[in-house]
């Protein structure tokens, strides 16, 4: 073998091996393996009301829930993300009937609403949520920031909706509205069902949740940091204006 060859042949083997690897450390589901999961109970997903129409080649449909939290303007002028705020100030929850009711989006507003189905990953499963292309062509984003599902999350997923479309668009309870995509991991060793609670504000949730970003410690360590910095300021010119 001329040494050309040889080094021909060990890159290839180092490409094989990393193809390995990736596939052991990320690996998308496929419906088959979705199913098989299904079954074995170590995924869930439901109610599934229409398997055919919802099992994919590698996703599954969720369909929408008849909850929608309107946001309110509170009269105050601004949201402060540190202060801990009264949602029944800032939204309100409106729901509609499953069968005959509707909910009309309008052009720029945005609401938080929520898939029919509830969903409970094992440690092992990462998912992600995706919008239809059909929704999208009429101006309809189903999710603004939240598409990640963590291992070991469960509840029913937030949907954050916004028309950036011209006109309103009616949305019927039930309707297909995305589809959540599984990518098998390795098995984490803190779930998301074992985070401390400021970590797991949404845990278990069973309608739309109003934010709670003013619960996170970091953000109360910044409000203390800048708390007492200020003091240190104002102390620094009292002084100053006594001399």
């Amino acid at each position: 073998m001329t040494p050309i060859s040889s080094v021909s042949l060990e890159i290839e083997k180092k490409i094989d091996n990393l193809a390995e690897q990736m596939k052991r450390y990320c690996r998308l589901l496929t419906k088959k393996e979705i199913e098989e999961r299904l079954r074995k109970e170590t995924l869930f997903v439901g109610p599934i009301l229409d398997v055919k129409k919802q099992m994919s080649p590698s996703s599954i449909d969720v369909r929408l829930d008849c909850y929608f939290l309107e946001t309110k303007h509170t009269g105050k002028g601004i949201v402060d993300v540190d202060t801990p705020m009264d949602p029944y100030d800032s939204t309100k929850l409106v729901t509609v009937d499953l069968f005959e009711g509707c909910y009309t989006l309008q052009p720029g507003e945005f609401v938080n609403c929520q898939t029919f189905e509830y969903i409970a990953l094992p440690p092992d499963l990462f998912g992600l949520i995706d919008g239809r292309s059909s929704l999208g062509r009429l101006g309809v984003v189903v999710h603004s920031t939240a598409s990640s599902i963590d291992p070991g999350w469960e509840g029913h997923l937030t949907l954050e909706l916004h028309n950036d479309g011209k006109m309103p668009v009616k949305l019927l309870p039930l309707m297909r509205v995305a589809r959540i995509l599984l990518f098998e991991i390795p098995r984490v060793d803190t779930g998301y069902s074992e985070l401390e609670a400021s970590q797991r504000k949404y845990y278990r949730q069973t309608k739309p949740t109003p934010s709670k970003i003013y619960e996170d410690k970091d953000l109360k360590l910044i409000s203390r940091i800048r708390e007492e910095i200020g003091r240190k300021e104002r102390d620094l010119l009292a002084r100053l204006m006594g001399n």
